[in-house]
């Protein structure tokens, strides 16, 4: 029997470090070519004052071309009245979206935006690894 690690079954990208924020972020191109899922956590700490962050998935596909954004790809704004969460998407990666994306947190006012995202990346379903057992 072959074993296999977790990470032959997922990926994770930091695509906006941990840190308070005062600026609108982006993230570099992530390529996501050969994976089924995208799962995108954005991880809302303390924000400050009326600092606010709007997170969004871009996609296109050349890494250094025009990113546009991905329909549904838009998180809820995130202020002091809904942070200390984390808030969980999905986009599945079945052709209809270009294979590289961006993650772009959009800041707006003049408090603080203790946040960050990562992109967990699983593999396809159909994938003959998808049913195969791993060990951590």
């Amino acid at each position: 029997m072959v074993a296999y690690t977790a990470s032959t079954f997922a990926k994770i990208v930091q695509a906006i470090k941990p840190a308070t924020h005062t600026s609108t972020q982006t993230s570099a191109a992530i390529d996501t070519a050969g994976w089924g899922t995208a799962i995108i956590c954005v991880n809302a700490g303390t924000f400050t004052g009326d600092g606010a962050m709007t997170v969004k998935v871009q996609s296109c596909s050349t890494s250094g071309g025009s990113y546009v954004d991905i329909s549904g790809g838009a998180f809820t704004q995130i202020t002091t009245s809904n942070d200390d969460t984390c808030y969980i998407g999905s986009v599945k990666l079945d052709g209809t979206h270009s294979q590289y994306f961006k993650v772009v947190g959009t800041y707006a006012g003049t408090g603080n935006a203790l946040m960050s995202v990562d992109v967990i990346f699983l593999l396809p379903e159909d994938s003959a690894l998808a049913s195969a057992s791993f060990t951590v």
